[in-house]
């Protein structure tokens, strides 16, 4: 028997639904990575969730930024993303934040002939 699907893109919830004109029901969800910052090195990436854990069939294609990637963007940006299925789509964005920069200076200092400090600098801390 053949079977007929239909491909029916959630935009507000993020899924496709795939419906089987014999009464079966497969949902992809598309799962955007929460607050990222620059450098972090447990960066998540976008990916999907399925309805049917031992789905084994034709599976979503994610892009970021319009490109299909093995390694998503780690640079600090928000990037588009879209999950393509059977012909229907859903889309969302996430940010890499810029990282905090912090910069550090210590002096020892100088003495003079009474040896006493002539630089008080203890730290300079300055945000990207």
């Amino acid at each position: 028997m053949d079977h007929s699907y239909t491909f029916t893109a959630d935009n507000a919830n993020g899924t496709i639904t795939r419906a089987c004109d014999c009464g079966e029901r497969l949902v992809f969800t598309l799962v955007l990575p929460g607050q990222q910052t620059y450098g972090d090195p447990a960066m998540a990436v976008p990916s999907y969730t399925c309805s049917d854990t031992g789905y084994s069939g034709t599976l979503p294609v994610i892009t970021v930024d319009g490109k299909t990637a093995a390694s998503f963007p780690t640079t600090a940006g928000t990037y588009p993303v879209v999950m393509t299925w059977g012909g229907a789509s859903v889309s969302g964005s996430f940010t890499i934040a810029k990282a905090e920069l912090a910069i550090t200076i210590t002096y020892s200092g100088y003495s003079n002939l009474y040896g006493r400090n002539l630089f008080g600098i203890a730290s300079v801390k300055r945000k990207a």
